[in-house]
């Protein structure tokens, strides 16, 4: 009885960390989406602008984020998969240059034949399929995943874990109804051309 009265007890400060624990989870995972696709409009403004000399925001969402959306999924996965080889570079360089030369495939076949759009095209780049992926964009996404591990991802990370869980989480909320606001325009308007 008194094992009972004790678990009894305890259940409700059990429950409170796992809110705790899950909360901090989840405000990691947003904030990490949102910042790497922040990061990937960086890296992609900068690109067109050093290659074309002229400054075009790659953004892909309404409302004035930049941010892209390909390196907010990817970076994520990258992370979660190829971190715990950390101590082995030519496996992650090799497992990120699979990855994201996949995603990318699949990303890039799926708007050109079902939606009818490019958002970028390496056609100029070869070996290239379908101008889609390229081996030299791929070897360089190779090379931007070992600075992502082992640089960039160790450093927002500490800025993350500073962050007071109150902070985190208003963040994190805001951004997640900002982004589904931005993703529903976008959906309606790609859909729109397609039943109008």
């Amino acid at each position: 009885m008194k094992d009972d009265r004790l678990i009894n007890e305890r259940r409700p400060i059990q429950l409170l960390n796992h809110f705790a624990r899950n909360t901090q989870k989840f405000n990691r995972l947003l904030l990490s989406f949102v910042f790497y696709g922040f990061v990937g409009w960086i890296i992609e403004t900068i690109s067109i602008l050093i290659l074309q000399h002229q400054f075009i925001s790659r953004g892909w969402l309404h409302l004035g984020l930049p941010f892209i959306p390909l390196y907010a999924y990817c970076c994520p996965i990258l992370i979660k998969l190829l971190s715990p080889q950390k101590k082995n570079p030519l496996l992650i360089f090799i497992g990120s240059v699979s990855i994201i030369t996949f995603i990318e495939l699949s990303a890039g076949l799926i708007l050109t034949q079902v939606f009818h759009l490019t958002f970028w095209d390496y056609s100029g780049m070869p070996p290239t399929i379908k101008g889609i992926i390229s081996l030299p964009v791929s070897l360089l996404w190779g090379l931007l995943s070992l600075v992502l591990i082992y640089w960039i991802h160790p450093g927002f990370k500490k800025m993350i874990n500073r962050l007071p869980m109150f902070t985190a989480s208003l963040i994190s909320w805001f951004l997640l109804v900002y982004l589904m606001v931005c993703y529903a325009i976008e959906t309606y308007e790609l859909f729109s051309k397609f039943f109008t």
